[in-house]
Parts: C-alpha cells; structure tokens; sequence
C-alpha cells in the first residue's frame, strides 16, 4: 500500500540535501571520502519531508560507511512529478551498499518510490531513487502565479 501525503509542502532539494550531508560528512571523511551535492538550487519537491530525510539520510550513511577514498555525487533530475535522485560512487562496495539498503524499499514505497543499485563496468556504482513528487523548477512556479494574478 502506498502512502502519500495529500497536499506535502514544496521544499527545496538542494538545501534538504545539503542539511543531510552536514550530518554524514564526517562519515564519509573517516572512510577519506566526501559528498559532492549537484542537486539544482531551483529544484523543489513536494512530498513526505519525514520520510524523504529518514530515507536519503539512510542513503548517505550507508554509502558513507561502505565507501573508500572516493567522492560520492549526489544529482537530481525532475520528471513531470517524478524525481530521480542518484547517488553515484566510483569505488563503492556494491555488494555490501545492496545488502545494507534492501530495507530501505518498504520505507520508500511510503511515498511512491523506486529504489534501484547498478553498477557500470565495474568502476561505479549508482544508487537512483525515484520518488513521486509534485516537482518544479522555481521558475515555472514564479510564472504559473503571475498567470493567477
């Protein structure tokens, strides 16, 4: 059963992200790895923020632990009300980053999402999550009021 708030308020990504990763740097750090954060400062999203922060902090920690002397990306990409978040590691554990997040399915089917692991060549692994959100660029808001008004 999928659970999804009926009207969740817009938040921005980046800043979202940004306030996780300053909790799951020093992580990342013991394993002399970091975050990089390429999520769009325009990319809102509207869903369950509880659920969303309790899943992408899980994410973080888990990729933080298992990685190794490496820089782990985040980026986003919004699909009408879909967004697709990666995470993407060049030295990552494929095996253990899989194991450790299977749990982390049921959480994010509470807000229609998708979690997926994917390794390319063997040199990098992308974790995608994709979640159903109400998302926009700014802008496109911006201009959707002018029209109201």
């Amino acid at each position: 059963m999928t659970t999804i708030q009926s009207n969740p308020a817009e938040v921005n990504l980046e800043q979202l992200i940004n306030r996780l990763l300053s909790s799951y740097q020093p992580v990342a750090v013991n394993q002399k790895s970091f975050f990089i954060n390429e999520v769009s400062p325009d990319l809102f999203v509207a869903t369950d923020q509880e659920v969303l922060c309790t899943l992408l902090g899980s994410l973080f920690y888990i990729v933080a632990r298992c990685s190794s002397d490496t820089s782990i990306t985040i980026s986003a990409t919004a699909y009408e009300d879909i967004t697709v978040l990666h995470i993407t590691d060049s030295r990552v554990n494929n095996y253990a980053v899989l194991y450790k997040f299977q749990h982390l399915q049921m959480l994010s089917e509470k807000i229609g999402g998708f979690l997926d692991i994917s390794n390319q060549r063997n040199k990098q692994t992308i974790i995608s999550y994709s979640f159903r959100s109400k998302s926009e660029i700014k802008e496109q808001a911006v201009i959707r009021e002018m029209i109201r008004a």
